[in-house]
């Protein structure tokens, strides 16, 4: 359907200008759409690499926990290791604990449990931090 205005006919519809300006526009959301996929696919694996590590540590304070108090002393697992603590899997993870004798006082040995691993290029490091006692 046309209508006239001052003498012209104008069609009803887009014209090629504001076509492409829509398709701009839907470029730029797309490509922030894409943008913020990456960034969250990231975040993930860091966190997945994280939250290994951290049961990597408590897993190991808890061992040192039952063991034999005289037996705790600073020790590493000697090579790398996967998120399940063993050698077969994705072996990232390095695991080291450091024990201080009578500290934070008398019969009580302060460990502190450090895994680190490489993630896009930069060594990572979680450490968690205990205190046991002579029972």
């Amino acid at each position: 359907m046309m209508q006239r205005t001052n003498g012209r006919r104008r069609r009803r519809g887009f014209s090629l200008i504001e076509m492409l300006i829509g398709m701009v526009l839907l470029a730029i959301g797309l490509g922030a759409m894409a943008a913020l996929s990456i960034s969250v696919s990231n975040l993930m694996s860091r966190n997945q690499n994280l939250s290994a590590a951290c049961n990597l540590a408590e897993q190991k304070l808890e061992e040192l926990r039952n063991a034999n108090y005289a037996d705790i002393v600073s020790d590493s697992d000697g090579a790398p290791i996967d998120s399940a603590g063993g050698d077969t899997g994705d072996t990232i993870y390095t695991r080291s604990w450091t024990v201080t004798d009578d500290e934070p006082a008398t019969n009580m040995k302060s460990v502190a449990v450090t895994v680190s691993w490489s993630q896009w290029g930069q060594t990572r490091i979680y450490e968690l931090r205990g205190v046991i006692a002579n029972d």
